[in-house]
């Protein structure tokens, strides 16, 4: 597996293609598998590299706060351990409020941007189930039991509406410690991205869906409202992860953001799910 080293942190990342730089930036619980449909695409004409944030997948999992604005911060870090300026940045979820954070306090160091189903005001964001395991007790309880395969494939099923993650996204969620699965969840809850999206300038695509279990859709609507100049695209019948549920209509709409005309190189049948 690939490594770059950012101030110490080993972080995983994988990379494709040769041209304009892309930062792909997943969510809570997940890795950079989330992206992996859309290097293929994306390829043709951006160098993009989708990593594994710190406390997640492959990488380190320092003792670290965790918080949205330490990400937005080692998003900086990482730019610059990679030699680029400035990149088009994609982030789902958590990503997608990571990311906007920071195109809003770097606003010259993002092409583009690209935020599918972000959380915008963290304390409104999440479903009650959600909120309801972040209390005190229920979180050291749901941490201990999501090692057990049975209760992540229940708390999965809120992740899409039509379609069964695979088993190996699925356990992406035990592939954290307690601090980073926690901590950046509760950082996510009580964090407030709204009042910085006027400082946005890149153009910028709010991808989001209207059956997404996990964030409330009046997130990305938010965000599209917000954020200046803003394309607001919704894919339906889809829940909060249409990388998986819809990865045709996924990749259309961000290759037709992102690259001049409509890509050529077609989606991997083997990244599709079954």
């Amino acid at each position: 597996m690939p490594f770059i080293q950012v101030e110490g942190i080993k972080v995983h990342y994988e990379e494709a293609g040769s041209g304009e730089p892309a930062l792909l930036i997943h969510g809570w619980g997940a890795s950079l598998k989330f992206w992996r449909v859309m290097l293929p695409p994306l390829s043709a004409r951006y160098h993009c590299v989708a990593i594994d944030l710190p406390g997640f997948g492959g990488s380190d999992k320092p003792d670290l706060p965790y918080t949205i604005e330490w990400f937005a911060g080692f998003v900086g870090k990482l730019l610059d351990a990679l030699g680029w300026q400035k990149a088009v940045l994609c982030g789902h979820s958590m990503g997608g409020m990571i990311s906007s954070l920071f195109a809003a306090q770097h606003p010259e160091r993002v092409e583009r941007l690209v935020v599918v189903n972000p959380p915008i005001h963290g304390p409104s964001s999440l479903f009650a189930k959600a909120k309801l395991m972040l209390l005190p007790v229920f979180r050291w309880v749901m941490w201990i039991f999501m090692h057990v395969r049975f209760v992540r494939h229940w708390v999965s099923k809120d992740f899409t509406y039509k379609v069964r993650l695979a088993d190996d996204v699925i356990d992406d969620v035990i592939a954290t410690t307690y601090a980073s699965s926690i901590g950046s969840v509760l950082s996510l809850k009580s964090t407030d991205v709204l009042p910085h999206l006027r400082s946005i300038q890149a153009p910028t695509l709010v991808l989001g869906t209207d059956k997404d279990g996990v964030i409330h859709t009046t997130q990305h609507a938010l965000a599209a409202r917000e954020i200046p100049g803003a394309t607001h695209v919704i894919i339906p019948d889809c829940g909060h992860c249409p990388m998986f549920e819809t990865p045709e209509a996924f990749t259309q709409h961000i290759a037709g953001f992102l690259l001049p005309v409509p890509s050529q190189t077609p989606l991997d049948p083997a990244l599709a799910p079954r």
